[in-house]
């Protein structure tokens, strides 16, 4: 369970709508970073720069396949529940 400076973190990086898009389309599958452009309608800068700070944050991990093409993944599943008591 993450708590304080986490918590705080991964709600900054949640809070962007482009970030949340791009984590429901990696629970689908793994993708690179043309098809997440070309599905989501974001520029390919935009999604290389979203993937980079969620890679570092350890949301997202990486493999290249044969060709060299660069696949991003959900480093674990999560879910977020948000208690108001």
């Amino acid at each position: 369970m993450l708590e304080g400076d986490d918590v705080s973190r991964l709600l900054d990086i949640l809070g962007n709508r482009n970030r949340r898009r791009i984590i429901q389309l990696l629970r689908q599958k793994p993708c690179f970073v043309t098809e997440i452009s070309d599905r989501l309608m974001i520029s390919p800068k935009a999604v290389i720069e979203h993937l980079q700070l969620m890679e570092r944050e350890q949301i997202l991990l990486s493999r290249n396949d044969r060709s060299r093409r660069k696949y991003y993944y959900l480093s674990r599943d999560f879910r977020i529940v948000i208690d108001l008591e």
